[in-house]
């Protein structure tokens, strides 16, 4: 191949990969706005946002327990992590169709001093799972 050859075949290369890299970008926007969209949903409905009473602070065992007793207060918090500006979205490969949002609420919310929550919320715009993390 000439040089003329190979830079023509690199220059198509690079084309593809940023139309690739284009086609990413488009789908990861689209699936960032979908749990943007579920998030807000949820919070719109605070009493749909389950929470499991082991997570409340009266709950057995050892799982990451909210600093309250009453499942209305933890909604709220669950609520304000959901539609904070400072909320991050990450997949969760763990349950199909879900995603995790983490905010951080800069104030204690957890028996071990937790200040932030991990929400799994379905795209459907249902809150799955709620509790706090440092």
């Amino acid at each position: 191949g000439s040089i003329l050859a190979i830079s023509s075949e690199i220059a198509t290369a690079t084309v593809q990969s940023t139309e690739a890299v284009a086609v990413v970008a488009t789908k990861g926007g689209s699936a960032l706005l979908d749990a943007s969209n579920a998030a807000f949903k949820a919070a719109d409905d605070v009493g749909s946002i389950f929470i499991k009473n082991k997570h409340l602070s009266v709950g057995s065992g050892n799982f990451a327990k909210f600093a309250t007793t009453d499942i209305s207060t933890a909604q709220g918090w669950v609520q304000q992590a959901l539609r904070s500006p400072n909320a991050m979205f990450l997949p969760n490969s763990q349950i199909p169709n879900t995603f995790q949002v983490i905010t951080n609420l800069g104030t204690q919310i957890g028996t071990k001093g937790q200040s932030s929550i991990r929400a799994i919320v379905g795209f459907d715009g249902r809150v799955i799972n709620a509790f706090p993390v440092r």
